[in-house]
């Protein structure tokens, strides 16, 4: 992918050879999936949002299958072997000749093959993500009579499920290896009405009750940590709380963070932050940094009117073979 620039800007400290190559060689088989605005070569045509992958220091940046006019919001199964995404699927034409499309929740393994609909039963579909033993995909929704919340189905398109007793507004799901479940949502508590993160048992049990505000969690590998978006002095940053933690912690050093995601061994994390020269604030840079708020690395930004969409993940391995 040639316009989207692989070249590095590094604003810590310089780093030596010997410390990055070893940086380089301990990433492994790990990739970092994403999505992409694009325009098209054709400037009457709308742009499309494509799906693509690359290792987590910027190289070997590679488009995957893109089944449907728009693919977003990625989620990788356990194995690495499959992705769950959300996308507008063609389903004919309108009485102007024009592509019809439709809201729907798709899987596909990395090759592009055994595309298959999980559901097409709403009018909105966002951020979805595997269970721990990779058979379902948990994922929010809107309903058509408005109402969002989450639902869960099995990765063959059966057993379609909205979670039971959910409320209006719950959005952002992420399971824990733990099979925990965390997500932003709105409840009255107190006889107020307090927006924050929740975490339940599959059960119902809940664990975490609104607690700080946050937006967009994702849940640590292996432990109970989470780390999230939120606003701090009138800043947008990331903080990690966990599901006994009374605070959170803000992590130093990111200023502008959204979509905030765990690196595979917990140490990491990526985020994404908008332009500041672009009028419509479109996300054109991905950060890597350290958990600590150190090391903080450019890792890939956007040109040629390209810009981020949504969340990225960042996944130990991926079938690419």
């Amino acid at each position: 992918m040639t316009s989207i620039s692989t070249k590095r800007r590094w604003w810590i400290l310089p780093i030596s050879l010997s410390l990055l190559l070893s940086a380089l060689m301990a990433y492994g088989d790990e990739r970092i999936v994403f999505s992409v605005f694009k325009p098209t070569s054709n400037p009457k045509e709308r742009p499309r949002t494509l799906l693509y992958c690359m290792k987590p220091d910027g190289t070997d940046v590679r488009e995957l299958p893109n089944p449907g006019r728009d693919n977003y919001y990625p989620a990788v199964s356990p194995d690495g072997t499959k992705i769950a995404f959300c996308a507008q699927m063609v389903v004919g034409t309108n009485e102007l000749g024009r592509p019809r499309v439709k809201f729907k929740l798709m899987i596909m393994n990395v090759n592009g093959s055994s595309l298959t609909e999980l559901t097409d039963q709403y009018t909105l579909l966002n951020y979805p993500c595997f269970t721990s033993d990779g058979k379902k995909v948990i994922f929010d929704c809107r309903r058509t009579d408005g109402f969002d919340t989450i639902a869960i189905v099995d990765i063959n398109g059966e057993n379609l499920t909205e979670l039971p007793g959910g409320f209006n507004g719950d959005k952002h799901p992420t399971i824990g290896a733990k099979g925990i479940l965390v997500f932003a949502g709105v409840r009255k508590i107190d006889r107020e009405q307090r927006e924050g993160l929740y975490a339940r048992m599959a059960d119902g049990t809940h664990l975490l009750t609104g607690k700080h505000g946050g937006l967009y969690p994702m849940m640590h590998p292996t432990a109970d940590t989470i780390v999230y978006q939120c606003l701090y002095q009138k800043e947008i940053r990331a903080a990690l709380t966990s599901i006994s933690q009374a605070t959170p912690r803000i992590i130093p050093n990111t200023e502008g963070c959204y979509y905030p995601v765990f690196s595979p061994d917990g140490q990491r994390i990526l985020y994404s932050v908008r332009s500041i020269d672009d009028p419509n604030c479109h996300f054109d840079t991905l950060i890597s940094i350290r958990w600590d708020g150190t090391d903080k690395r450019r890792v890939q930004y956007t040109t040629d009117g390209m810009y981020f969409f949504g969340r990225a993940v960042w996944v130990p391995n991926l079938a690419l073979k």
